[in-house]
């Protein structure tokens, strides 16, 4: 099964419906709640991650802090415009940005990251 960290305030609840019958095991950190996401990656140890859209500067700073240090070695999808321009050129992360919504595009974006894991 696969694993995906879903990082956000508000998660949807069709999202997370929509990832376990696609054969994604999901691990969510909602904001504001505090997280010891360094721990968190240590023991899920995700195969990829999707940063939903933030509310607000300031988890949008928080969203770009936990990328930065911590997401250089696993493909993440990040979904607010405003994070957009600064991981464009982002050659040393697997960083994947886009305008998505639907949580089939989600699901599908997992699968064609983590092609080989079952």
């Amino acid at each position: 099964m696969k694993k995906l960290l879903v990082v956000g305030r508000i998660i949807p609840q069709e999202l997370l419906e929509r990832l376990k019958g696609g054969g994604v095991q999901a691990n969510v950190m909602r904001f504001p709640e505090q997280h010891d996401f360094q721990e968190t990656l240590r023991t899920f140890e995700p195969d990829a991650a999707v940063f939903l859209w933030p509310s607000g500067q300031e988890e949008t700073t928080l969203q770009t802090k936990l990328i930065d240090d911590h997401m250089k070695n696993i493909p993440t999808l990040v979904l607010s415009p405003a994070l957009w321009q600064r991981y464009a050129q982002a050659e040393e992360m697997d960083i994947h940005i886009g305008a998505i919504s639907e949580p089939r595009a989600i699901l599908e974006w997992v699968h064609q990251v983590c092609p080989g894991h079952t």
